[in-house]
């Protein structure tokens, strides 16, 4: 991944933004989103899901939780 980043760099097409379904697990796209929109998703989610049922029951993939850090869930 990190010669496609480098590539991109190079070539002035380089973007923060990371699309979900074409994210690998050692990217963090949901903390691409920006603070004002994971802020907005986790005010969503504590009024939907305030027991945080699909942050902890749900196996595999990107968590809200961690949208802060620089890693996911494997």
């Amino acid at each position: 991944m990190d010669s496609i980043k480098s590539f991109a760099v190079e070539n002035g097409a380089d973007d923060e933004f990371l699309f979900l379904n074409y994210a690998d697990l050692s990217q963090n796209p949901l903390g691409s989103y920006g603070d004002k929109d994971i802020a907005f998703m986790e005010k969503v989610a504590s009024k939907y899901d305030p027991n945080g049922v699909f942050q902890r029951n749900v196996p595999g993939g990107f968590r809200l939780s961690i949208a802060r850090t620089t890693a996911c869930l494997r």
